[in-house]
């Protein structure tokens, strides 16, 4: 996690991980087959402001639009979303991506990289400030992105959260 200041206030970067802290596994080439959850989940004492999500997928051969890296098109797709307190959703972002080009009709900022041998990967930057205001989260509140597919072909798969945290 990397951390700066700002006018009393922490700014941050943290990946999305199964345990909500950024411990427990971050790299989400996992089997989605029975849902695998990895998030950013707020703290009791503070508010996470979170102003962005970055999304890296990395995979070798061609990753076109209609794949996701370089898989299929997925059958049950990657949910994004907010929870409550009780993890529940409550009907923020609720977005599924299932292919590469679905990233960018969602987030605009895509971008996929042929490095011309060896692996390629596709960077994504969904700034939820640029769609009116960053996503607040409170104590046990949760920015969730669910996998739902097996993606356990891909060489990595992650999830970086920057946000700010107000005490």
């Amino acid at each position: 996690m990397s951390k700066g200041t700002t006018y009393g206030r922490t700014m941050q970067s943290q990946a999305l991980s199964t345990n909500g802290d950024g411990t427990g596994t971050v790299n989400a080439n996992v089997d989605g087959g029975t849902p695998v959850a990895f998030k950013l989940t707020c703290p009791a004492g503070v508010h996470y402001e979170v102003a962005r999500l970055i999304v890296y997928i990395e995979d070798t051969g061609n990753l076109l639009a209609a794949n996701y890296g370089a898989l299929g098109v997925l059958t049950n797709g990657v949910l994004v979303e907010v929870h409550d307190a009780s993890g529940n959703p409550t009907g923020q972002l609720g977005h599924t991506l299932k292919s590469n080009s679905h990233w960018a009709k969602v987030c605009h900022d895509s971008s996929a990289h042929d490095y011309g041998s060896g692996n390629n990967a596709v960077s994504v930057r969904w700034t939820f400030q640029a769609a009116g205001e960053s996503i607040n989260l409170m104590p046990s509140e949760s920015l969730v992105v669910t996998i739902q597919d097996d993606l356990q072909g891909l060489v990595e798969h992650s999830f970086i959260a920057q946000f700010v945290q107000v005490r």
